[in-house]
């Protein structure tokens, strides 16, 4: 394991990790990161940076809602990988069919 492997862990009661998570790889999670990133050859950011980072926090009930509603998105989005593999096996099969004398 990395030497500069660093875990959150959040409070519950305050923070929703999955609010936590899709905020830090958004566009305005990473703009907020990229404010405490060191500029030279390689971007680097410390742990004594992480603790100066202020992590917008709207009440709980909004960020389980929101957690809610992304794992709602990401099951319809599985869904319809499954049905756009099955279509291509079935289109597939037919083409098969289609072509053998």
């Amino acid at each position: 394991m990395s030497p500069n492997l660093l875990r959150f862990k959040t409070d519950k009661k305050i923070l929703n990790p999955h609010y936590l998570f899709h905020l830090m790889i958004s566009g305005g999670g990473q703009e907020i990161i990229g404010r405490k990133i060191t500029r030279t050859a390689k971007k680097t950011i410390t742990s004594t940076d992480i603790v100066g980072i202020e992590i917008p926090v709207p009440p709980i009930s909004l960020q389980n809602e929101f957690a809610e509603k992304v794992k709602e998105i990401l099951s319809l989005k599985e869904n319809q990988n499954r049905s756009l593999e099955y279509i291509s096996e079935v289109f597939t099969s037919l083409l098969s069919k289609s072509l053998t004398p």
